[in-house]
């Protein structure tokens, strides 16, 4: 076999599908200097014979076709394998920001639009300031798949929160078919970050304490002495602490850890939803871990902090048709008097208890013992505004502790569950508990058994609270009889309560459970109940729901009880308030009158709303921009747990308030600065003009549906549409057969849909896309060495000359980004490159010779290209040739 100067070539021993060619610069007697490259159809595991260009021997390489070399040939195709093969590069090119993958979550423009920004970005080492609910964990799903699609990923490492892990996987698992390994979980040991796709807890990687159990090396020794990364992410990277003072900088573990990180990876990114405080040196500090040269002053350096953080507005982001993509969230205060039926007289026995238990915790604070009595009695005073059935509960242990001290140590009753440190009110349940088993095991106040056996055995016939829930729930039901209910309290006492009254109430299997403790497996049990059998119309949730669950299909929620600290309200509201939810939101937050808790409450809402409003004035910000933010920042200024117990405690709220009130004009400061900083900086907010030009390709998955029932149609096959609405199935060609890897040799069928919709409700169902095996190979094998499609020949007169051609844009890209895809024509009135890439529907094909000679009209498009595309060097290296009608 003779090679010229331009051939292009494989090597004969490679796998046809892997789609490697290269060009031919240089022959010699025995060896041939060749350029390999990769196109956008190249395998993402194919490997580039040599290193750039290299020597080959003759044998080793076998010629390719293209369009010049079969013209020269006379090798004519059909004018439909040309459209095929057309089609087939711009569904490789246009797939820019996964709309024909097979990602089974919608794609929405201000996360197209973010993902868009930081793919074309270098370097990559950047903040992504999204609110809560705005889908960071989907954007950066889709951040990954791009940089695969792109052949530009190989290691990543994802480090979050112990109690988002679980969902971080599942999320990249089930929506981009991306799987990833948890450490501790899946791997471990010292090999355990040689895999290539890591999830990591914060909490456990941080630590450089060495373990036996890890060969006498801590779990941040074995983290760093890995490989370097292709991708490192943080996730809450707000985490990552370090303050300023003077000359000196204090970092904590999280911060180190980020720093030695940032130094092993080529990209970087930090997700928080709040990226400043108020505290500027913690928020400059954080940038300086993506960019240690860092500008926060000037807009003109290509360092600006400003271009390093994207973020979008919640009041701002749309959907694909044009419209607000959040719903809105109506809050109704139920405000409930005590019934007069012992729940009044109880509450009132219970305070008289409550507030000598706190006088002998006040008397030393010191005293270890005086400061569990104080963490017993903040836990028994937050229960008491959750139900009679919580505090009961707790204060028939308490007394069953103090009964069983004359009892043998064996019969007493051992806790068998352990606390969840991750959630709050349970945490405290458990907590007091085991302070008293430690340190109370005999009674701290004059006549406690006493007070404890009343309280026990006090009669509550009916709580004001549950009357409510039953006439709310009667109300909305005879509306709708299907309605789901989401239903929050802080504690497991409670849980119970519900849970057994709901379902005496409404029948068995009405309630799915969400509580600390519960492994991911359960936690999705319980919400694949809640959302997929309609008898389930309950979810009731503690704290262990608050955070890391999405619940967007149920648009009604209950809060039974409020947590101290409003910014927990603002996260259980978050579960429902997200990207998918098609209702109004109604949440009734329920609260008995004249109480301590009620009063704070109340005052605390009033100075949230008032500071809110200013700064949507100050700043131009919406409401539901601010509100999260601010209540945010004011957990570092308010100590909820002290002003409540002291409200208590002193019988008024005037000097808790005025606590209250400081702390909420330090975190209104602290809001601007950050609102300042972050909005009026981040660098490309969504813009729907800017949207549409960058989704200029158009192309969607009935484009693909289309173009694959053409392809089969060529290879005797026919895509069917079954019964089932947007279900369609074919037989795999004959000549695909051979390229299957072994695990899909069996495969005779292919079952499944190109709407999206569908495979996000129905997972069992494969969503035919890129990324989809089978479909991946037929869009590949367009592209294999001796197949049909680049050449072909026009009756004279009906078309003088037409080529679609990849061009590079420059050295500095890589994979599909590296290429745009061009159509040349020449006619009457010369050379043209059209808008649009229209392959012509018809041609009378002729077995003629083509006239004139083919290497000056290659050479007359060279030039021409090279006065349209005056900045590209080398442009006749840049050009890959697709297709030509000659």
């Amino acid at each position: 076999m003779s090679f010229q100067t331009g051939d292009i070539v494989r090597i004969r021993d490679g796998n046809p599908l892997d789609c490697i060619t290269g060009v031919v610069e240089q022959v010699g007697k025995r060896q041939i200097k060749v350029r390999f490259f990769r196109l956008p159809w190249t395998s993402l595991q194919a490997t580039l014979p040599g290193t750039g260009t290299s020597y080959f021997p003759h044998e080793q390489l076998v010629k390719c076709r293209d369009p010049w070399s079969d013209a020269a040939q006379e090798k004519w195709s059909t004018l439909k394998d040309l459209q095929l093969r057309v089609r087939a590069a711009e569904f490789w090119l246009g797939n820019n920001h996964g709309q024909l993958g097979n990602a089974r979550t919608d794609l929405l423009p201000h996360q197209v639009f973010l993902v868009h920004k930081v793919v074309e970005r270098s370097p990559r080492r950047l903040m992504i300031a999204e609110e809560v609910g705005m889908g960071k964990t989907i954007e950066t799903g889709m951040i990954i798949h791009a940089f695969m699609q792109r052949g530009e990923f190989n290691r990543c490492l994802i480090i979050c929160p112990a109690g988002l892990i679980n969902q971080w996987q599942k999320e990249l698992e089930s929506k981009f078919r991306i799987p990833f390994s948890v450490y501790r979980q899946d791997v471990g040991g010292s090999q355990a970050f040689t895999h290539d796709r890591v999830i990591a807890s914060l909490d456990t990687v941080k630590l450089d304490k060495p373990s036996w159990m890890l060969g006498n090396k801590s779990h941040r020794e074995i983290l760093l002495s890995a490989d370097d990364w292709d991708l490192v992410v943080f996730d809450e990277a707000h985490r990552l602490t370090a303050k300023t003072y003077g000359q000196k900088t204090e970092k904590i573990l999280n911060y180190r850890l980020a720093e030695e990180l940032g130094r092993r990876t080529r990209d970087f990114l930090f997700l928080t939803g709040t990226p400043h405080d108020g505290n500027d040196s913690k928020f400059r500090n954080l940038l300086k871990l993506l960019d240690p040269k860092v500008d926060f002053d000037s807009w003109k350096s290509e360092h600006f902090f400003g271009k390093i953080i994207l973020k979008n507005r919640k009041s701002q982001a749309i959907g694909a048709d044009g419209k607000k993509l959040f719903k809105n969230v109506q809050v109704r205060k139920i405000s409930l008097s005590l019934r007069k039926n012992g729940e009044a007289q109880f509450h009132k026995a219970l305070m008289k208890y409550l507030r000598e238990g706190y006088e002998v915790a006040e008397q030393d604070p010191s005293n270890i013992r005086n400061r569990a009595i104080g963490f017993v009695m903040t836990t028994f005073q937050k229960l008491a505004t959750s139900s009679i059935e919580a505090i009961k509960k707790s204060l028939q242990k308490r007394l069953d502790l103090l009964e069983s001290q004359d009892q043998p140590a064996d019969k007493r009753e051992e806790r068998s569950d352990s606390p969840d440190e991750r959630f709050k009110g349970e945490a405290e349940e458990s907590r007091s508990e085991e302070l008293q088993n430690r340190k109370l095991r005999k009674p701290f106040i004059n006549k406690e058994l006493g007070m404890l056996r009343d309280l026990v055995n006090h009669p509550v016939p009916a709580e004001a609270k549950w009357t409510e829930l039953c006439r709310l729930l009667d109300e909305i039901t005879k509306q709708n009889p299907q309605e789901k209910f989401l239903i929050f309290t802080e504690y497991r006492g409670t849980v119970d309560f519900l849970k057994r009254e709901l379902e005496s109430r409404y029948g068995d299997n009405i309630v799915a459970i969400i509580m600390g403790g519960m492994n991911a497996d359960a936690r999705k049990e319980s919400i694949d109940k809640f959302r997929e059998d309609s008898s389930c119309r309950f979810l009731i949730s503690t704290e262990a729901g608050g955070e890391g669950i999405n619940l967007q299909f149920c648009h009604i929620m209950v809060n039974y009880d409020l947590p101290w600290n409003p910014f927990r309200v603002e996260q259980r509201i978050g579960r429902i308030h997200r990207i998918g939810q098609k209702h109004n939101m109604s949440v009734f937050n329920f609260q008995i009158l004249n109480t301590i808790d009620a009063k704070l409450a109340e005052f605390q809402e009033d100075r949230v709303k008032n500071a809110v409003e200013r700064l949507s004035k100050e700043t131009g910000l919406g409401i539901e921009d601010i509100r999260g933010q601010l209540l945010g920042l004011a957990q570092g200024f308010i100590d909820y747990g002290a002003v409540y117990r002291d409200a208590f405690l002193k019988g008024n709220t005037r000097e808790s308030e005025e606590e209250i009130a400081r702390g909420f004009e330090e975190a209104e400061k602290a809001c601007k600065i950050a609102c300042d900083k972050i909005f009026g900086n981040a660098t490309a907010p969504f813009n729907p003009e800017r949207f549409q030009s960058l989704n200029r390709s158009g192309l969607t998955l009935e484009d693909m549906r289309v173009w694959l029932k053409d392809y089969l149609k060529s290879q005797n096959r026919q895509l069917m549409e079954r019964k089932d609405k947007q279900l369609w199935e074919f037989l795999i060609p004959e000549e695909i057969k051979p390229l299957l890897p072994a695990e899909e040799k069996k495969v005779t069928k292919v079952t499944g849909t190109f709407d999206r919709e569908m495979a996000i409700r129905h997972p069992e169902v494969e969503l035919l896309a890129f990324g989809h095996p089978i479909i991946d190979i037929i869009l590949r094998s367009v592209f294999l060495p001796n197949k049909d499609g680049c050449a072909v020949l026009s009756k004279p007169g009906n078309i003088e000359f037409s080529a679609w051609l990849l061009m590079r844009k420059d050295k500095t890209h890589t994979g599909d980004s590296a290429f745009r895809l061009l159509s040349v024509r020449r006619n009457q009135s010369g050379w043209e490159l059209p808008k649009k890439l229209e392959v012509p529907s018809e041609l009378n094909n002729l077995s003629d010779t083509v006239d004139g000679d083919l290497s000056d009209l290659k050479s007359e498009i060279v030039e021409f290209l090279k006065d349209q595309f005056p900045n590209v060097d080398f442009l006749e290296d840049q050009i890959y040739w697709l297709a030509c009608v000659f």
